[in-house]
């Protein structure tokens, strides 16, 4: 199913130095529900497909390092000829959907790392099952 992002928003990023993790800890959670823009020339849009707002809340703490990532991203994207409700989306179109908020996570969490500790951390995320 296509969509077209709209706009990705970082409500929070936050950074911690912690102890080294003998374990990761990945909390990403996604939920996704439907919006109405309010205005006029936007609400004529909605013939292409419903209009959603992604949220991802994150807090993670990989393994062997001595940080933890926290915070939430929001992205708006349209579901292209998709009129139905954001509940009845298979968990493939969540994820694919869900992916650039997950890509902001992973290059800010680079970025960071490397200008903190001159290299930077690449956090990999695995999908519940």
């Amino acid at each position: 199913m296509a969509f077209k992002q709209l706009s990705l928003t970082v409500k929070s990023f936050h950074f911690d130095l912690v102890a080294k993790a003998e374990t990761a800890s990945q909390g990403i959670q996604v939920a996704m529900r439907q919006v109405t823009p309010n205005d006029e020339a936007k609400k004529a849009e909605l013939a292409n497909g419903n209009m959603f707002e992604v949220l991802v809340p994150f807090d993670l703490q990989p393994q062997g390092y001595g940080f933890k990532v926290s915070g939430e991203i929001s992205l708006y994207v349209q579901m292209l000829d998709y009129f139905g409700e954001a509940q009845e989306l298979p968990q493939e179109e969540l994820a694919q959907v869900s992916k650039p908020a997950i890509d902001k996570i992973q290059a800010l969490t680079y970025e960071l790392t490397k200008a903190i500790g001159g290299q930077g951390v690449r956090v990999e995320f695995q999908a519940a099952k």
